[in-house]
C-alpha cells in the first residue's frame, strides 16, 4: 500500500496536493539519513500509456534537497503524461480492523 497524495498521513500529505498532482499520485519516500540517501518510488494512472511507476534515487544530498528534488521531477512527469486520479477512498479505520484469521487445514 502506498499513500495517496494529498490524502493520507505522511510526508506527501501536503506535497503535491495541489490541482493535477492530489490523488494522483501513489507515493512512498524514505531516506538512510547516516548515509545521505533518499529514495522514493510510485505510480500514476495515465490515459494512455495505463500505469506509470517511477523511482528516484538521490545520494549525498541533504533531505531537503532531495525532497525537493523529487517534488519536481514528479510534478514534471505529471505535467507531461495525461492522468487521472486515482479512485480512492481514505478509510478512516486501522487496517488491524479488517484483518481476518484465517486457519490452516492440517
Amino acid at each position: 500500500m502506498l499513500p495517496v497524495s494529498g490524502v493520507d498521513e505522511g510526508t506527501l500529505r501536503h506535497r503535491l496536493d495541489g490541482p493535477g498532482g492530489a490523488r494522483h499520485v501513489v507515493r512512498q519516500d524514505g531516506h538512510l539519513r547516516r548515509l545521505r540517501r533518499f529514495r522514493a518510488g510510485g505510480a500514476l494512472r495515465t490515459r494512455d500509456r495505463g500505469v506509470v511507476y517511477f523511482a528516484i534515487l538521490n545520494h549525498n544530498v541533504p533531505i531537503e534537497v532531495a525532497r525537493k528534488r523529487q517534488d519536481a521531477f514528479v510534478r514534471a512527469l505529471l505535467a507531461s503524461q495525461h492522468t487521472d486520479a486515482w479512485p480512492y477512498q481514505r478509510d478512516e479505520a486501522p487496517a488491524f480492523t479488517r484483518a481476518e484469521v484465517v486457519r490452516a487445514r492440517p
